[in-house]
């Protein structure tokens, strides 16, 4: 038997489109971490990420030669590759193209508290997650950009790595 009571009925919040929810997120994170969005690379950025983004930006090919290959799959660094050719390389460029896949998360997390629960808890469960990354971020903020950067993972220890750490990214 299939229960039909459970189907919440449309209200007057159900009638904001998503794109304008989905801009509306990507603004506020936007601004939320605009200090931080100039900060040079740091860690997974510097050792993998990035330098495999850059081969597959300036070669094409899927499997990165500047940093040890390992078993990530492409889809981030050829986001980013695309975003680089489209927009430019630079650290504000590869945030600002992240900031698009969390404000992504973000309406899927908010539409979803909105299916089940209402607008209102909607809105504060989205803001509770990206507070908290928020808080994540500016811990890393006021903890590393004081210092220069002195990442030395295996993986960066490649020549590209090597590069984005010392000079300025912004």
């Amino acid at each position: 038997m299939v229960r039909t009571d459970t189907v919440r009925p449309a209200t007057s919040t159900d009638r904001f489109h998503p794109v304008l929810v989905f801009a509306l997120i990507f603004v506020f994170i936007f601004l939320l971490h605009f200090q931080l969005l100039r900060l040079p690379y740091f860690w997974d950025e510097a050792g993998y990420y990035v330098p495999a983004a850059r081969d597959l930006l300036l070669t094409g090919s899927l499997i990165p030669h500047s940093t040890p290959s390992n078993a990530h799959p492409p889809l981030v660094m050829a986001y980013l590759a695309l975003f680089w050719r489209l927009a430019g390389y630079s650290a504000l460029v590869t945030r600002s193209a992240m900031l698009l896949v969390a404000a992504f998360a973000l309406l899927g997390l908010f539409r979803l508290a909105q299916r089940v629960a209402n607008a209102q808890i909607a809105v504060s469960f989205a803001n509770a997650a990206n507070e908290n990354q928020t808080a994540v971020a500016r811990r890393r903020s006021s903890r590393y950009a004081p210092k220069p950067q002195n990442v030395r993972p295996a993986a960066a220890r490649s020549t590209c790595a090597r590069e984005l750490c010392t000079k300025k990214t912004g």
